[in-house]
């Protein structure tokens, strides 16, 4: 008599590794949380190192998605397929959440509100954006990336007038003009 006795291997289990960095910098980003998700849950979890490496070991042989994120970051995701004993790599850039700009344009001889004044923020020679300033004198301009630009107030009958702006990550950087009247000009008050 023979006796058939059949057996399940499951698979020898495989890993995922990557690198997650900053994607205006390339520079990596330490303690940012990685999740590596099967079809419908999350199956593992990283914090990446001081270089912005993480690993994960001991996953079954699938197709994953690894999202990433980290404090005033936006968060990314890729696909990631483990076989058998082997470290998939999948590495992540992040970019940093948007700042914005805001202020008041007024008369510097009078301190009263310009209204429509115009506000142009440039990069360089790159216009970035503009704005009109609304009857009080304000002005908002948001999601501009990190770093540093060159604003520019002008309106009707007054001087132009530039100055830099260091826009941070998440945040809201104040600047505000007063605008000397060109000479010659007498503005009805």
């Amino acid at each position: 008599m023979t006796t058939t006795v059949d057996f399940a291997l499951d698979p020898d289990p495989g890993a995922i590794t990557g690198t997650v960095t900053d994607t205006q910098t390339g520079a990596p980003i330490s303690g940012a949380s990685v999740g590596i998700y099967d079809q419908f849950s999350l199956v593992a979890t990283a914090t990446t190192d001081p270089n912005g490496q993480y690993l994960v070991t001991g996953l079954a042989p699938d197709n994953y998605i690894v999202v990433a994120s980290a404090p005033n970051y936006s968060t990314d995701f890729v696909g990631a397929k483990v076989t058998s004993n082997t470290t998939t790599t999948a590495n992540l850039a992040l970019n940093p959440l948007p700042g914005a700009l805001m202020g008041k344009v007024t008369g510097a001889d009078t301190t009263n509100p310009i209204p429509t004044a115009r506000i142009e923020v440039r990069n360089g020679p790159i216009l970035v954006a503009t704005t009109f300033t609304d009857a009080q004198g304000n002005y908002q301009i948001s999601g501009l990336e990190p770093g540093t630009y060159t604003v520019t107030a002008s309106a009707a009958g007054y001087e132009q007038q530039s100055k830099n702006a260091t826009i941070n990550v998440n945040a809201i950087t104040t600047l505000n003009f007063a605008l000397n009247t060109q000479p010659g000009h007498s503005l009805a008050l």
